[in-house]
């Protein structure tokens, strides 16, 4: 019984690699490439400032020219959320505001929209992002985008704060 027992185990096996082995093609075979260079010294990456060249996954460093300016998404958004911004710039006359902020690609995440709320001390922005409602299961490519949108207020800011509605 031991032997045939063994007999069965050793066939079930040669026909297992038999079968695996003859479903191979030229095509489906691996290709094996030099392997990447050695980096001498790595830097750990913990977030868009904390790469080496000081200009982020976007490459934008901050820079409100290279900005990528944004409309809101035309189909609406799923998974919406609030979303802090990194900096605002008035315009010369202070009666519009440019808010920029980090973000990721569409249609993975697009913006929703921009609150604006004015008081006579302060004014509070709030940007809302989230999944592109027409296509919320996309796959995306993990990359930081540097994103700009100007929001028109009321009257000249002055002396009002301007506050990060996302951060409250």
């Amino acid at each position: 019984m031991k032997h045939r027992l063994g007999t069965a185990a050793l066939a079930m096996a040669a026909l297992l690699a038999a079968t695996a082995c003859g479903l191979a093609s030229d095509s489906d075979a691996a290709v094996v490439s030099d392997p990447l260079p050695a980096v001498d010294d790595p830097m750990p990456v913990d977030g868009p400032d904390d790469i080496g060249d000081g200009k982020g996954s976007g490459g934008a460093d901050h820079d409100p020219a290279a900005a990528k300016k944004v409309e809101a998404y035309p189909g609406g958004t799923v998974q919406t959320r609030a979303r802090p911004w990194e900096q605002v710039e008035p315009n010369g006359d202070q009666t519009e505001l440019t808010v920029f902020w980090w973000s990721g690609v569409a249609p993975c995440t697009v913006l929703d929209r921009v609150e604006v709320e004015e008081t006579d001390d302060a004014v509070t922005i709030t940007i809302y992002e989230g999944a592109a409602a027409d296509n919320p299961d996309a796959m995306c490519i993990q990359i930081a985008e540097y994103h700009a949108y100007t929001v028109e207020l009321e009257g000249e800011l002055g002396a009002r704060s301007v506050i990060d509605g996302a951060a409250q």
